[in-house]
């Protein structure tokens, strides 16, 4: 496949100084965001929210916000409460209510701060819901099969058939 992509040398530095901008920190304040997808990341102690935010311009940003568990669980929940106005009974139905996330649409607060270390880091909360993702609540879903709530850490390395 070739295509005509050498027709575009122009607008090239014009697109890769565009993406720059659309993956750069969000300034300080709210922004409505979708939640594009959620990153269950949990086995490395973390779960990442994919955001697509919109300024008060109309302009389009990504953006990332780490949840660290545990440490940073409650805020973890804290998160699910603001979306779902609810929260999982255990840990077990997490990766449902992270999948039901997705697709739903937020106000964030961007906030910088200083770090010790002289460098900035930047927290985004999720501050209310604005519409929801048009899926079924967590609570609506099937319940979760026997090996989805055990997970693949709990199996026993004899058992596997390599």
């Amino acid at each position: 496949m070739s295509g005509n992509w050498g027709y575009y040398r122009d607008e090239w530095a014009g697109a890769k100084d565009a993406a720059k901008k659309a993956t750069a920190p969000l300034a300080d304040g709210e922004y409505d965001a979708l939640i594009a997808r959620v990153q269950d990341d949990s086995e490395n102690g973390k779960v990442i929210w994919h955001l697509n935010a919109v300024d008060s311009m109309g302009a389009h940003h990504r953006a990332r916000k780490t949840s660290v568990v545990p440490k940073g669980l409650g805020f973890l929940m804290a998160d699910l409460q603001t979306i779902f106005n609810d929260m999982p009974d255990s840990p077990v139905d997490m990766p449902r209510w992270l999948v039901a996330a997705e697709g739903a649409t937020v106000r964030i607060r961007a906030k910088t701060t200083p770090a010790a270390n002289g460098k900035e880091y930047q927290n985004i909360y999720f501050v209310k819901l604005i519409a929801g993702s048009g899926k079924p609540h967590p609570r609506e879903l099937p319940p979760m099969s026997a090996d989805e709530q055990a997970g693949f850490d709990q199996v026993d390395d004899d058992e596997l058939p390599f």
